[in-house]
């Protein structure tokens, strides 16, 4: 009997000590592992930041992600890391794909953090995916309703999937809203802007008469938008019937938003593509080389994918050229953009243009 609470005792201190020796081996590998991952996130922020400040873009996304993967709340890094990816070239659908991901998961930490829908409202509408376009644009009304962008976004989202009477009343209601403001604002332009093509798709009797008032509301409003007179310029061209003198007060918006300023390298453009259409293809050229002396940063808050800005460009100047008969100026234009341009989708938008050049010179072959 003796032996036997000997051996209970002696049981149960092994029992203890073999309990306290896996706690303490459990301890040192929760430890062990905790260490490791903290050395391994800082190897990859250390050298994600070290290749993002060198504008090492595929190597500051691929170690940006690594990090994230072990802290994915770190919002500074989530922004880095999406920069860095939609700077890859060619960009990619992954690369796009972990940008998307990277500001969802910001506005999930910040539902205020404005930069994050604008990047996501320019990458969505971009893509072409407009129902999330129009998720994002309700969900930045729902957090931050004195916003002024969203409603466009919105709006611009329901055009596209073909919803004109949800579009419309978003439009009024925010049309509405924004006369009651002090000062003037850009957004007001750009929806009535909206509405006159809404107009025009639903409203084919009288719609152009209708259109028009629109566009001279958006000037009336703000005589010193480039981005209103250039609408109303290009309406009057492409409707001479609304009026005798429609080439001419075509012209007379075009001279006033020619003495105004903006950065916007699309409404630049817009505006070269009007005065090539009046022939003045001095003035186009002015238009362009203007926009290529932006700086970098500029042309990033227009195009979140610059390859996108490349084509755009190539397709300005091609029409340019080819207005001036400088078909040895196209195909040097041709052969650079399409050096420069690796991805299958941009490279067909500018292969129409690069082709008629290349026959033109001779060059069928290529």
């Amino acid at each position: 009997m003796i032996n036997k609470n000997k051996c209970a005792k002696v049981n149960i201190k092994v029992l203890i000590i073999l309990i306290i020796v896996m706690a303490a081996i459990g301890t040192s590998l929760f430890t062990a592992r905790h260490v490791r991952r903290r050395f391994l996130s800082k190897m990859d922020l250390d050298a994600g930041q070290a290749a993002f400040e060198k504008e090492d873009w595929p190597t500051a996304s691929k170690k940006l992600r690594g990090y994230l993967s072990r802290n994915p709340d770190d919002v500074e890094i989530l922004k880095k890391y999406a920069r860095a990816a939609l700077c890859i070239r060619p960009l990619n659908v992954d690369a796009v794909s972990g940008a998307i991901g990277a500001y969802r998961r910001v506005i999930q930490l910040d539902s205020l953090d404005e930069i994050a829908y604008e990047k996501l409202a320019m990458l969505y509408a971009g893509i072409g995916n407009f129902e999330e376009l129009a998720y994002i644009a309700r969900t930045r009304i729902n957090h931050a309703p004195e916003d002024r962008k969203a409603p466009l976004w919105l709006a611009d989202a329901l055009l596209h999937l073909h919803k004109t009477n949800e579009a419309e009343q978003v439009l009024s209601n925010f049309l509405t809203d924004i006369d009651k403001l002090p000062d003037k604002h850009p957004e007001y332009v750009q929806a009535y802007a909206l509405m006159s093509r809404i107009v025009l798709t639903d409203n084919p009797v009288n719609a152009k008469t209708k259109a028009l008032e629109m566009l001279n509301q958006a000037v009336d409003y703000s005589p010193e938008s480039v981005e209103a007179l250039v609408n109303r310029a290009r309406f009057y061209r492409e409707a001479p019937e609304i009026s005798s003198m429609s080439r001419q007060l075509a012209r007379k918006d075009l001279e006033t938003a020619g003495v105004l300023d903006t950065e916007n390298p699309r409404i630049h453009l817009s505006l070269g593509v009007e005065w090539m259409a009046h022939g003045e293809l001095d003035r186009a050229a002015a238009k362009l080389k203007f926009v290529e002396n932006l700086p970098q940063e500029t042309l990033e808050e227009y195009f979140f994918d610059m390859d996108d800005w490349i084509v755009t460009k190539f397709l300005f100047a091609s029409q340019l050229a080819a207005q001036n008969k400088a078909t040895a100026e196209g195909v040097s234009l041709s052969d650079e953009v399409l050096t420069v341009l690796q991805e299958k989708g941009h490279r067909s938008r500018v292969l129409p243009a690069a082709i008629r050049f290349y026959v033109a010179a001779g060059k069928a072959m290529e």
